[in-house]
């Protein structure tokens, strides 16, 4: 049962790593934490039999706890993260803004706001465009702008309002 739950740990945390799936990577925790208490009462029985240590039966049945206490919360957390929506992270918005100031035409911009929901990620930008262009200018500069951010990813939802200046 140790070798088939160890196995089943590996297979789920390289599932989890590829795919970023919270479900799987909540399994695995799950899989884990009946896997360490197993591994954790072998290792007690031949640390009590072969070197008379019975205090590490506790010390471990503790550190597998611990892990599990850990390992709850940081779920927990990330479940509550997944259910409200939170301001992407500083990186995130941090390329934003790079995409913004490297985009051609564009003469500045203002109000960025973020949100993720779950995996998806929430975009508004103001765009400011020189009020002079044409509206088939501006429009391609915004859909520019609008393009290169859904870049960022997948799961992207981008709104470019278009201030003239």
């Amino acid at each position: 049962a140790l070798a088939l739950t160890g196995g089943l740990v590996v297979y789920q945390s390289r599932v989890a790593r590829r795919t970023g799936s919270k479900i799987v990577g909540a399994d695995m925790a799950h899989y884990v934490s009946d896997f360490l208490p197993m591994l954790a009462a072998l290792i007690s029985i031949a640390a009590s039999k072969w070197l008379g240590l019975t205090i590490l039966d506790s010390v471990l049945a503790l550190a597998a706890a611990g892990w599990i206490l850990r390992t709850g919360l940081k779920i927990g957390k990330s479940a509550w993260d997944g259910l409200m929506d939170r301001e992407a992270s500083a990186e995130t918005v941090a390329k934003i803004a790079a995409i913004a100031n490297a985009t051609p035409g564009l003469s500045g911009w203002h109000d960025l706001k973020t949100r993720t929901s779950g995996t998806k990620l929430f975009v508004q930008i103001h765009a400011e465009i020189d009020g002079d262009l044409t509206l088939r200018q501006a429009h391609a500069i915004s859909a520019k702008l609008r393009h290169d951010i859904l870049a960022l990813g997948e799961d992207v939802d981008v709104i470019v309002h278009q201030d003239p200046v």
